[in-house]
Order: C-alpha cells, then sequence, then structure tokens
C-alpha cells in the first residue's frame, strides 16, 4: 500500500474536459476515504459542485483488567469503545485547539469532516461547518492512502467518454489519524492518539445518459465493509474493526 495521501496523487472527482477519456480509463486513482465528507469546488475547469458524506460504523477494542487471585491470573475481556465521525471531530477540535490551530476546543454543531480539492492547493482534510465553509485544516493529522494496484469491471463508453452504465473497482484503502507530532503550546493539551483503519474498498461509478447539450449525472458509492486496524490511544494499544461509505453525486459536462 502507497504510504503517501492520496491527496498526493489523485485527480479532483469532477474529471478534466481536455483529458476526459484518458483520464477516466481503469487505473485511475479517485476519492475513497473514510470518515469523512469531502467537498468538490467548483471552478470553471471542474464543472462540480457537490458535497459528499461518508458514514462510518467502527469500535476499538482495548485490553481489559487485570487480576490476581492466590496466583491465578485473570485478564477480562477487551473493552469495546466507538469511533465515529462525531468521535473524530472531538479529537480534531482538540487537537487543533492545541497547537492553536483553532480559536476553540469544540467545533460548532453541524461540523462535518471533509476532503477539499481546489486548483490552486489540491487536496486537503479540512473540518467544514454546517453551511460547507471552512474551520480548519487538519491535514497534519489526518491522511489516506491507497493501494497502487486496481481491479476494475464493467463497461466504458469510448466515444461518450462516460461509464455505461456504470464500472466497479476494487483497490485496498487506508484512513489515517495521527497527532503524536504536533506542537501543542503552553497549558494545552492533545488528545494523544494514533491509529489507521483499512481494508477492500469497493468503489462503483454510475453515469445517467448525456443529454443534448452533454450533461449527466455521476453517482459514486465507495465502501469498506470489514476494515481493521490497529494504534495507540494515550499509551494504551488498541485495535480497530468496522465499516464505512462514501456516496457522492457530480453534475458534469462533456
Amino acid at each position: 500500500m502507497n504510504n503517501e495521501s492520496d491527496q498526493q496523487s489523485r485527480p479532483e472527482p469532477a474529471i478534466r474536459i481536455a483529458n476526459r477519456i484518458s483520464t477516466r480509463l481503469p487505473g485511475v486513482a479517485w476519492a475513497g476515504v473514510i470518515v469523512v465528507a469531502f467537498l468538490t469546488l467548483g471552478t470553471a475547469s471542474l464543472r462540480a459542485n457537490s458535497t459528499n458524506f461518508v458514514s462510518v460504523s467502527a469500535k476499538a477494542l482495548t485490553p481489559g483488567s487485570t487480576n490476581t487471585v492466590q496466583g491465578i491470573q485473570t485478564i477480562a475481556a477487551p473493552t469495546a469503545s466507538k469511533i465515529n465521525t462525531t468521535q473524530i471531530l472531538a479529537w480534531l477540535a482538540q487537537d487543533e485547539y492545541a497547537e492553536n490551530n483553532y480559536s476553540a476546543p469544540n467545533f460548532p454543531l453541524g461540523a462535518q469532516l471533509a476532503e477539499v480539492y481546489d486548483d490552486n492547493s489540491g487536496w486537503s482534510y479540512q473540518v467544514l461547518d454546517s453551511h460547507n465553509l471552512p474551520l480548519v485544516n487538519v491535514s497534519d493529522i489526518v491522511s489516506s492512502g491507497s493501494s497502487s494496484n486496481s481491479i476494475w469491471s464493467g463497461k466504458f463508453n469510448l466515444m461518450a467518454g462516460v461509464y455505461a452504465p456504470s464500472m466497479t473497482d476494487l483497490r485496498l484503502q487506508k484512513f489515517t489519524y495521527n497527532d503524536t507530532s504536533i506542537t501543542v503550546v503552553s497549558n494545552r493539551q492533545a488528545v494523544g492518539i494514533a491509529f489507521y483503519l483499512g481494508g477492500l474498498e469497493t468503489r462503483t461509478f454510475t453515469d445517467s445518459k448525456p443529454d443534448s447539450h452533454g450533461n449527466y449525472t455521476e453517482k459514486y458509492h465507495s465502501e469498506v465493509s470489514n476494515g481493521v486496524g490497529d494504534g495507540v490511544y494515550q499509551g494504551t494499544p488498541l485495535i480497530i474493526e468496522g465499516s464505512y461509505e462514501i456516496n457522492a453525486n457530480f453534475h458534469l459536462q462533456d
């Protein structure tokens, strides 16, 4: 698996018109992330404007308590706790506040983790407010990466430059949260957590038939059904298991 963030290598979800067919053939790496909503910013070159949310259901297992009685040591079953979007946003707020990158130790109601693309800076992870306005860039803590190999199936219309009507891609995907290298200002405290969650990702791209003006809608669904990973929380080892999915809609033009 490629350890570098997908932000460095993926093309934007809205395909650049000049390279429409060549960039959409199998082998192109697209966005697939865990615990995020990602916002595709509309620009003159992108022809797209949509916000796409990810649902997550994961849990962390940490060692149970140990008790010794008359020479017999008993270790309790692992303790389970939730790791979901709400929890990750809470950790990010504390960490970014600890770094003095954000003005409060919590985000406003309706905040969402997002992967954002723009022509000037490329991909970045950000927290957006309920109106999709940026609150803080969190790319120093959150990253993602995918395998270099992809296995594609389905149909693609080479003449029209659209899926006919869909194609599916299998690859490995990994999401990472790591606050161990951030610089904390005095009298503030970071969460102290580093973990990854990854697995086999299934991505499906489905296009509607272009109208007479070349306009069409592309639906994108990504799912990791049985993700696993590990990490450390404040010195305590943990194992993570769970699933996540992304649903996106793009309004495009040939």
